[in-house]
């Protein structure tokens, strides 16, 4: 396996786009309210996450096509979120210039 030129560059654009989202995610937690999040749902996150990882374990491959479908469906579910904070830009943008 060579590193090629490209798979550099596929490699650069990836790691873009991860700590693109990344950024772009704890910038939504203000909308997302992360820090008012019921302790019910914080312990349903946290075991959905074993399960995740249980899955793995039990089978590679099962683990694999069930935690990219879970990943497709949060770029899907994530984008009315988006569409929120695009809407907020101009909002913030014009509450800089004032000051």
């Amino acid at each position: 396996f060579e590193l090629t030129p490209l798979i550099i560059r596929v490699q650069v654009f990836l790691a873009f786009i991860y700590t693109y989202h990344f950024l772009n995610w704890f910038s939504k937690t203000g909308i997302i309210r992360w820090h008012s999040v019921p302790r019910f749902q914080l312990i349903l996150t946290f075991v959905i996450w074993i399960a995740s990882v249980g899955l793995y374990f039990y089978n590679y491959r099962y683990g694999i096509v069930v935690l990219f479908f879970l990943s497709l469906l949060h770029v899907f579910v994530e984008f009315p979120l988006n569409v929120v904070s695009f809407m907020e830009i101009p909002k913030l943008l014009k509450g800089y210039r004032r000051k």
